[in-house]
């Protein structure tokens, strides 16, 4: 269930009721001055069996876990004009005409488009450009998610059997919690990943081409392979056995209890720590 509250003040304040755990997110989505006017518009419409999305376009998405499969755009109407909404086979697909955001001078009397976004489940998330996409508590079976082109994609809570996570081209990925039996990760081209608390059986995680990937939490295994002068900084994430293989100035730091096999070159710098059994392949 998604509260639209207009405040003395004209500041849109937009409250987002998330999933079964009873999660509040709270945000302003408007810029000063910003004032409901003969321009601003909203349009809402319905789907069915939708369990993947793809979102390319300025402004931000919030997606709800909720009963109910419908989407609520808001806007400008020269800005929702040039949005295209479009459902087939299981995918829903937001995008705008043209790739130069061309309602940019707008910015001084009205905001970018919002989306609301309610639907049963999420399979997989494809996410790319300068918008925002803002994702609530979150349960599935498997999730996909792919980041890229400066997109900053944001998830409350992740709690799936199987979790994809791939950033790509200076994209922006964040998990506050994220629970799941199996994680993998593939970040490049100086994107950055940050989970803050992660509950995982097995993890393998890459990082390539300036890419930063920071997590905390457990797993009981992990597999990390970093190159390219990326980093992967997991001090504060515990794990019973690793392995890692790291090169060209790649560097990263880790917590291992039992065991870990470690193969560094090229002026890599692994730090372990913790009381494994260290084991320097060639």
């Amino acid at each position: 269930m998604s509260l639209f509250i207009r405040t003395a003040t004209g500041v849109l304040t937009t409250l987002l009721l998330l999933g079964s755990q009873g999660c509040v997110i709270v945000t302003d989505v408007t810029a000063t001055d910003w004032n409901l006017g003969a321009d601003y518009s909203v349009r809402e419409q319905s789907f069915q069996n939708v369990e993947r999305v793809e979102f390319e376009a300025a402004g931000t998405l919030y997606i709800v876990q909720g009963s109910s499969e419908r989407l609520k755009l808001e806007g400008h109407k020269q800005a929702l004009a040039q949005l295209n909404v479009e459902e087939r086979e299981g995918m829903l697909r937001i995008t705008q005409s043209g790739k130069d955001y061309p309602w940019f001078e707008l910015s001084q009397t009205a905001r970018e488009p919002v989306y609301t976004l309610e639907m049963p489940t999420l399979q997989s998330l494809r996410h790319r450009g300068h918008g925002t996409v803002k994702v609530g508590p979150m349960t599935a079976a498997r999730l996909q998610i792919e980041s890229r082109d400066h997109a900053e994609t944001i998830f409350a809570s992740i709690n799936a059997r199987e979790v994809f996570i791939f950033a790509h081209d200076h994209a922006d990925i964040q998990v506050q919690t994220l629970d799941s039996d199996a994680l993998e990760v593939m970040s490049t081209d100086q994107s950055d990943l940050f989970i803050a608390d992660a509950s995982l059986l097995d993890a393998d995680m890459q990082a390539r081409d300036q890419s930063e990937v920071w997590i905390e939490g457990k797993a009981d295994s992990v597999a990390l392979r970093i190159a390219d002068h990326s980093d992967i900084g997991a001090a504060h994430f515990a794990t019973a056995v690793a392995r890692v293989r790291a090169s060209d100035h790649a560097q990263a730091q880790l917590y291992v209890s039992d065991s870990a096999q470690v193969e560094e070159a090229d002026h890599a710098d692994i730090g372990i720590s913790g009381n494994a059994t260290v084991t320097h392949n060639p």
